[in-house]
C-alpha cells in the first residue's frame, strides 16, 4: 500500500511480477472512421469472413453449393407460374421465365444483403466483443458473400437467355451496354448498405425492431418491379416509385437482358438522388453507434 500519495508510478513494471502495467481506453468523439487504408489492411479477415459465410451457409446441406443454381431457377419457376400465368402479369415481350428470372438475381442480392448487414453485428457478438477490427468488415463482407451468389445466378440466367435466343423468344442483348451490370449491381449494394447500417445500429439497442425489417423485406419486394414491369406503373405515380431505388436498378437490368436500348431518365436519377443521401444517412448512424457497439452488445 502507498504511503505517500505524491509517489511515483514506475513507468516500466516489466521488473514486478506484482504490477500490472496501467491501460486507458480513450473512447474517440465524432464517427469512428479511421480511413479507407483500415479497410485495406483488415482485406485478410475481409477474405476469412466471406470463406466463413459460404461454409457456414452450405454446411451440412443435402445438395450444398448446388442450391446456388436451383434456388433462383425455382423462384423463376413458381413466380413464372403464379404470376404469369394464373395472374397474367405482362412482362413487356420478354420471355416469362427470363423476366423473373432476371427480377429474382437482383431482388435475392438486395435482399439478403441488407438483411446480412442489418443483423451482422447481432449474430457476430461474440466476435465484435473480444477483439478489435474496422466493424465495417462485417457489412463488407457481406456484400462480397452475395455478390459471388449472384455471379453464379447470372450465369444461371445467361444459360437460360441462349436457350431462348435459340429458340427466337429474345434478342441478343447489345454488348456495349454491359456497363449496366456493375452499376445495378453498385445500386444495389449501396440500398442494400444504407438501409441495412441504419437498422444495425438501431437494433442493437433496439432488438425488437429487428422483427420490423422482416415485414419491410416482404412489402419492399412488392413495391419493387420484381414480378411485374415498371410500365404497370401509371405515368402519374411513376414519379413517387422513383422514390425506392432498387426499382431503378431492377429496371436497367431487365433492359439489358431484354436487349432494349438503355435509356438513363429522370426515373432512374430520382433513384440515385435517393440512393446517396439513404446510403450516407446509414454509414453515418454506423459510424456513430460503432464506438459502444460492444458494450451494448
Amino acid at each position: 500500500m502507498l504511503q505517500n500519495s505524491n509517489a511515483q508510478i514506475p513507468v516500466d513494471a516489466a521488473g514486478d511480477p506484482r504490477l500490472k502495467p496501467l491501460v486507458t481506453v480513450i473512447t474517440a468523439r465524432g464517427l469512428n472512421f479511421n480511413g479507407f487504408g483500415e479497410i485495406w489492411r483488415a482485406r485478410e479477415l475481409i477474405r476469412m469472413l466471406v470463406y466463413r459465410n459460404l461454409i457456414s451457409k452450405y454446411k451440412q446441406t443435402i445438395l450444398g453449393p448446388l442450391y446456388l443454381v436451383l434456388m433462383p431457377l425455382l423462384n423463376a419457376l413458381v413466380f413464372t407460374v403464379i404470376f404469369g400465368n394464373i395472374v397474367g402479369v405482362k412482362t413487356d415481350g420478354m420471355p416469362q421465365f427470363v423476366f423473373f428470372l432476371a427480377g429474382t438475381i437482383c431482388w435475392s442480392f438486395l435482399s439478403q444483403t441488407f438483411d446480412g448487414v442489418g443483423q451482422t453485428f447481432i449474430a457476430n457478438a461474440g466476435l465484435i466483443t473480444k477483439v478489435y477490427f474496422p466493424r465495417i468488415a462485417i457489412p463488407l463482407s457481406t456484400i462480397l458473400t452475395n455478390a459471388f451468389s449472384s455471379l453464379v445466378h447470372i450465369v444461371v440466367l445467361i444459360c437460360a437467355m441462349v436457350l431462348f435466343i435459340l429458340r427466337g423468344d429474345l434478342p441478343i442483348p447489345n454488348i456495349a451496354d454491359i456497363w449496366v451490370l456493375p452499376l445495378v449491381f453498385l445500386q444495389l449494394s449501396m440500398t442494400a448498405v444504407g438501409l441495412g447500417c441504419l437498422f444495425a445500429a438501431i437494433t442493437v439497442t433496439y432488438r425488437d425492431l429487428s422483427f420490423l425489417s422482416t415485414l419491410l423485406v416482404q412489402f419492399w419486394m412488392y413495391a419493387t418491379p420484381v414480378v411485374y414491369p415498371v410500365s404497370l406503373i401509371p405515368e402519374k405515380y411513376r414519379l413517387f416509385y422513383a422514390l425506392n431505388p432498387a426499382s431503378g436498378s431492377v429496371d436497367l437490368f431487365r433492359s439489358f437482358v431484354a436487349g432494349r436500348a438503355i435509356h438513363l431518365t429522370e426515373f432512374h436519377a430520382i433513384g440515385w438522388a435517393v440512393l446517396t443521401v439513404l446510403t450516407f444517412l446509414g454509414l453515418w448512424l454506423f459510424f456513430q453507434a460503432e464506438r459502444d457497439f460492444a458494450d451494448r452488445i
